[in-house]
């Protein structure tokens, strides 16, 4: 006598993996740059639907799942650091898929910068201070210059409106009120906003007043010279 039983398997011999900074945590001028200002970053990427996945990050490990799309997401959990005004961590990410096979390890980077530019210093331009140089200005259309850290950028909030400045490779920055927003007599205030590589913000905050109208000229005859009747006439 015999029996004869027939199944079905999968053979699996491979894992895939895909994975690094989330866009979300990657506050950099681009998404790419591995530039970033969050001390809990968040890592994203894509395995094999119920993969182990882990991110391994300045001596911590942190695991998760690959839900059924075959997206997978982890949070640091403690706080990276940076005392150097900028630091590089090195991380991993491994995974195992349901049939136990390992894909290939990730390893990237990133840098950690949580200081605001510096340095960073703005104020109206001496050109645009038509008087002494108190912040009095029959300049309607002011112009705004400084230094910031290089790499950064900086923008002009005043009367509602923003207006970026044009930054030069060595950190000097310039900004003009258009002709189109010239601004109104009277007291303004602004906020001079300057952002780094890695999205970290400083701002300078003041304020400027617009005065067009001259001065009203009055003018007599001195007593002493009035050589008429009487001192009046």
């Amino acid at each position: 006598n015999s029996v004869q039983i027939q199944d079905t398997f999968t053979l699996d011999t491979s894992a895939t993996l895909t994975g690094g900074l989330d866009y979300t945590s990657d506050t950099g001028s681009s998404l790419s740059d591995a530039l970033t200002n969050d001390a809990t970053p968040t890592f994203s990427g894509s395995a094999d639907a119920g993969s182990d996945v882990w991110v391994t990050i300045n001596g911590k490990e942190y695991r998760t799942v690959t839900e059924q799309n075959g997206r997978w997401s982890v949070t640091v959990e403690q706080p990276l650091s940076d005392q150097i005004n900028g630091t590089q961590y090195q991380y991993t990410i491994d995974s195992t898929d349901t049939a136990g096979n390992n894909a290939a390890q990730i390893v990237k980077s990133l840098t950690l910068d949580l200081s605001a530019p510096t340095p960073f210093q703005g104020s109206l331009a001496s050109s645009s201070d038509t008087g002494a140089p108190d912040g009095i200005t029959s300049d309607t259309t002011p112009t705004f210059t400084g230094v910031v850290e290089t790499g950064s950028t900086v923008k002009l909030e005043i009367n509602g409106k923003e207006f970026n400045a044009t930054v030069t490779s060595s950190g000097n920055w310039q900004v003009t009120v258009p002709f189109a927003d010239k601004l109104a007599d009277g007291t303004h205030d602004y906020r001079l906003i300057a952002t780094d590589s890695a999205g970290n913000e400083s701002v300078i905050e003041n304020e400027l007043t617009i005065d067009t109208i001259a001065p009203e000229l009055t003018s007599t005859l001195s007593a002493i010279s009035d050589s008429g009747d009487s001192n009046t006439d």
